[in-house]
């Protein structure tokens, strides 16, 4: 084996998990190290070569700043949360066990109370499952094959796993797919190693936490999902149990990055603290939770990285981002299921490949279904989805003319692609419609005239809030 060219397509593919940098505060993978080449002597007495390859990735904390400059770091913390002693939190320098574990790791049913309106009794929602996730659905039968192993040996805490024969690029591909799809696996390394030898890989793991920490934090997972569901109406419509999921966990997290642990769905619903991708990670196990389709998108926003959802309601794709609906500490929907077009005014997505692509680079999504509706996005459902000037006005006194506006309501307006408008932070035109509705309405119809506007530049949304 020629060893030099080895190295060569080590370093060329670098071996690492596709993880987002949130704003710069997501995990930023380092350079890898250089890969070291060994012999060793084959079990027929022959000699067999043997390659390791390692890659570790790092983390970095830094603030995500919206379009403008304003930092994104919320302060919300409505619902009150029972937390655990920290010390079961914190990485145990690498410990592990060869203890087994059940292997399942997500509960498949959920009951929460019904609103009289929608239901009777209790809504039982019903796990998506594996076949339905997203990654897993797009691998091959060997692919799949691999993902089940390296599931398990990830929910066992085992340290290698024997993978067979397989390239680098298939590894890679499907260690993405497995960490994307289950974020009940908290202590999922980040980097790993390989070892080929004979045409037979073998992936090698090393462990943050202890099985004794994992099985503590786990607990703490269903707790918390459990407590998530207990909070909320039930529904069977989709979109009514995401905007309630949503909006359930966007007022319980602070947009902060305390430890490894905040780029988790555990640092958002757990500890209550989490940047880009915990948010997503947490949004993703909750509406997985409810039966509904929702992955993970990587990519960029203001040139830096960010990691967001995409979410199938009612059968079609939308893109979510929670993490940017929760600036200010406002708890917006500007980012409430967004159309491509929408979506790409503000945010880059990173390039997508095929499972079967021969070479992976750095950052990557899988193969992006097309997200080309706003029919569930969330101002297109309270009709404040503004097209244009004139349209504007006619939504607004429609609004204003159809519910009770008083001291405290707020109503969020957002355009649309079709017209060419940001938030600005006086937004007179709101001035404009309330004086002209007023004047049309008898004195006990009249709207507060006092207001605040609230957004953030570069949003196509923004937020009034009557005084």
């Amino acid at each position: 084996m020629d060893f030099k060219r080895v190295s060569a397509m080590v370093l060329a593919m670098l071996l690492c998990l596709s993880v987002a940098s949130c704003g710069g505060s997501g995990d930023k993978p380092t350079d890898p190290q250089k890969p070291t080449t060994t012999k060793q002597q084959g079990e027929a007495g022959g000699q067999s070569e043997q390659t390791t390859i390692e890659y570790i990735v790092s983390t970095e904390k830094v603030e995500i700043t919206a379009p403008g400059g304003s930092v994104i770091a919320t302060q919300i913390q409505t619902v009150t949360q029972t937390k655990t002693n920290p010390t079961t939190k914190k990485p145990s320098g690498g410990t592990t066990t060869a203890q087994k574990t059940t292997g399942k790791v997500e509960s498949t049913t959920v009951k929460v109370p019904a609103t009289t309106e929608e239901d009777e009794g209790n809504v039982v929602y019903t796990a998506l499952s594996e076949d339905k996730y997203r990654n897993y659905s797009l691998l091959s039968a060997s692919q799949k094959q691999m993902y089940t192993k390296i599931k398990n040996a990830i929910a066992n805490l085992d340290t290698e796993v024997d993978l067979g024969n397989c390239t680098q690029a298939e590894i890679k591909i499907v260690y993405t797919a497995v960490s994307e799809d289950n974020p009940i696996l908290v202590w999922a390394p980040r980097g790993y190693s390989m070892t080929f030898s004979g045409g037979n890989c073998t992936l090698k793991l090393k462990y943050d936490y202890t099985k004794a920490q994992c099985d503590q934090m786990k607990k703490e997972m269903e707790t918390a999902v459990a407590n998530a569901f207990s909070a909320i109406k039930g529904s069977k419509d989709q979109y009514k149990t995401e905007l309630r999921l949503h909006d359930y966990m966007v007022s319980k997290v602070t947009y902060k990055a305390t430890s490894n642990l905040s780029y988790t769905a555990y640092g958002a619903l757990v500890e209550g603290n989490a940047v880009c991708e915990g948010y997503s990670r947490a949004m993703q196990m909750l509406l997985n939770r409810a039966g509904i389709e929702c992955s993970l998108v990587t990519g960029k926003s203001k040139n830096q990285g960010h990691m967001w959802n995409i979410v199938k309601i009612d059968g079609q794709w939308y893109h979510l981002d929670a993490t940017w609906n929760d600036a200010n500490n406002k708890g917006y929907h500007s980012y409430f299921n967004l159309s491509d077009t929408m979506i790409l005014i503000g945010h880059q997505m990173d390039g997508s490949i095929k499972t079967n692509a021969a070479s992976v680079p750095q950052s990557f999504n899988f193969d992006l279904p097309d997200c080309n509706s706003m029919a569930a996005n969330y101002c297109n459902k309270i009709g404040t989805l503004v097209d244009s000037k004139q349209d504007f006005e006619n939504k607004a006194l429609n609004y204003f003319k159809n519910h009770t506006i008083k001291s405290g309501t707020v109503v969020e307006f957002c355009f649309s692609s079709k017209y060419d408008r940001l938030f600005e932070s006086s937004m007179k035109d709101i001035s404009d419609f309330i004086s002209k509705y007023n004047s049309s309405v008898s004195k006990d119809k009249k709207i507060p005239s006092s207001y605040s506007i609230s957004g953030t530049t570069g949003f196509k949304g923004f937020m009034v809030t009557f005084k």
